[in-house]
């Protein structure tokens, strides 16, 4: 997966047009479990800030955090401006 990284920092759109259309198992698992971190995060902040309680479960935080991240990708890819769609210049 660190070899993914590497060559995505150096070459997005390379990347990004490699694995279009393929299954990459280290991909998919990298992903899958980096939202398990970022739903069990999400879940103890919204408990621990009173923005939730107990009964939020860790399924029900985990789906909070996919259905978001489609969410979020389904607006950017409808409305984002050219300069939006080509990135940022570093």
């Amino acid at each position: 997966m660190l070899a993914f990284v590497r060559v995505h920092h150096r070459r997005p759109a390379f990347v990004e047009i490699y694995l279009r259309g393929r299954n990459n198992a280290a991909v998919h698992r990298f992903g899958r479990e980096h939202s398990a971190r970022v739903a069990q995060m999400l879940q103890e902040y919204a408990v621990e800030a009173g923005l939730a309680t107990t009964e939020l479960t860790p399924t029900m935080a985990r789906l909070a955090v996919e259905k978001g991240r489609a969410l979020v990708t389904a607006h950017l890819e409808r409305h984002a401006t050219p300069a939006g769609l080509t990135g940022i210049a570093r």
